[in-house]
């Protein structure tokens, strides 16, 4: 009888002390308070063997919150569709064209995507700074 081995992750977010990947935004150097909006996905992955629940991406900090709304519709779609809506002239299968902060084009490889991948939550958290 094949079994498959579970694991699951916890993931805390108790405070930022990483500057963003893509330039796009450096919390650091911001003087405001916010308020921020931390956009991630949270996916599921494995193989035949072993199954890995409770992964997260961190996608972008945003000032904007519109802004990380339409960048979580834009990931939503690219999975849905297998990278045939806003995927990378590149890589669309394993690519998301998103925008940053101030409206500027981005591509974000999507480690949600395969063949074991799936999402299980696209989330935007409001954030300030203390």
């Amino acid at each position: 009888m094949d079994k498959k081995i579970h694991k699951s992750t916890i993931n805390n977010i108790a405070g930022l002390i990483e500057v963003s990947k893509n330039n796009q935004f450096d919390l650091l150097t911001n003087k405001d308070n916010g308020p921020y909006y931390l956009l991630f996905v949270e996916f599921e992955t494995g193989d035949s063997f072993v199954y890995h629940e409770g992964i997260i991406e961190y996608v972008g900090l945003y000032t904007n919150k519109q802004r990380a709304q339409d960048n979580a519709y834009r990931i939503k779609e690219h999975h849905n569709s297998n990278g045939a809506k806003f995927g990378s002239k590149e890589y669309p299968e394993i690519s998301v064209v998103l925008l940053s902060d101030d409206g500027k084009e981005f591509s974000m490889e999507t480690p949600w995507n395969g063949y074991f991948e799936s999402i299980k939550n696209i989330e935007i958290l409001k954030m300030t700074v203390l």
